[in-house]
């Protein structure tokens, strides 16, 4: 009986020594694994493994969205430098209606581009009417952007007004009610896409604020939690943008300071060619702002009034 008494608590003392024996494995195992996650971040953040520089220059990304016709059109082009050293990002959107002037055609404008040049053409067309080089591209459709959205949540933004449109064939494709509330399933996209008549800067200053509101939520959020989020919603048309890329860049736009980040549209006024209503550009204030983004003083331009910041 006492046999079988001192061989019952010597199973039970095995079978609690192999549990927590389990237990010390199972911790190594984790905290190995957060020390790969920090030892990643880390490096991630002095620009030795995501492939952003970390110089002090800015890097200009160029994220063109395009709407469903036949050839598909830029209905949206954003411009972003971001400066990891100062971490500074500033967003330039550019009206779909940019003349983007040839020799060919002084009157081909920047939607126009993209269905005649693809992704391609439009990088490069940009770049020369900037004068600088962009690295990282993306191509979204209606579906990429609303993948992304969706995934993150929604978004939570007031609507200013009720905002209602027909396609051709008279049905509601756009169909918002003013007021707070959630932004998904498609109502993000519609808000992005409204336009009021053609009042191309009202629909650009709406889709700052979307963006605005979006990377406030997005700062809310912890930086392995928007790195896993843009991991895994991540898609687009056409892009050199990767997966971990695009994660990386989320991750960091976690941590930027609000006042340094800024919005601008592309400066210029609108004037008619050939009875088409275009959107000259002021080659001059478009130099300064790129000097904004060249590490020089923001305040300065803005005092000059050339800037264009919302």
């Amino acid at each position: 009986m006492m046999k079988t008494q001192k061989n019952k608590g010597k199973i039970r003392y095995r079978k609690l020594l192999l549990c927590l024996l389990a237990a010390v494995f199972l911790l190594g195992v984790l905290l190995y694994a957060l020390g790969l996650g920090f030892r990643y971040f880390s490096s991630a953040l002095e620009g030795t493994r995501d492939g952003f520089p970390n110089d002090g220059k800015p890097m200009y990304s160029l994220f063109v969205g395009i709407d469903q016709s036949d050839p598909a059109k830029a209905d949206a082009a954003v411009l972003i430098s971001m400066n990891l050293q100062k971490q500074e990002m500033t967003v330039i959107s550019l009206p779909p209606s940019t003349q983007m002037e040839t020799e060919k055609n002084p009157s081909l404008q920047l939607q126009d581009v993209y269905a005649s040049g693809g992704a391609e053409g439009t990088k490069s067309a940009v770049e020369n009417l900037l004068h600088i080089r962009i690295i990282r591209y993306a191509v979204l459709n209606e579906e990429n952007f609303q993948k992304l959205i969706d995934g993150s949540g929604g978004l939570d933004l007031y609507v200013e007004k009720n905002m209602v449109h027909e396609s051709q064939d008279g049905q509601p494709d756009i169909q918002i009610r003013q007021g707070y509330q959630t932004l998904k399933d498609g109502e993000a996209l519609g808000y992005m896409r409204y336009i009021d008549g053609h009042d191309q800067i009202g629909r650009i200053q709406r889709e700052e604020r979307f963006m605005k509101s979006f990377l406030a939520y997005h700062q809310k959020n912890m930086g392995m939690t928007n790195w896993v989020m843009a991991y895994r919603h991540w898609n687009a048309l056409e892009s050199n943008i990767t997966q971990t890329e695009a994660a990386s860049f989320s991750y960091r736009m976690t941590y930027f300071p609000g006042e340094r980040v800024h919005f601008m549209i592309l400066p210029g006024e609108w004037q008619t060619y050939q009875g088409q209503p275009i959107w000259a550009v002021n080659p001059v204030d478009i130099q300064k702002i790129i000097g904004v983004t060249l590490n020089q003083e923001q305040d300065k331009g803005d005092q000059n009034g050339t800037t264009g910041t919302h």
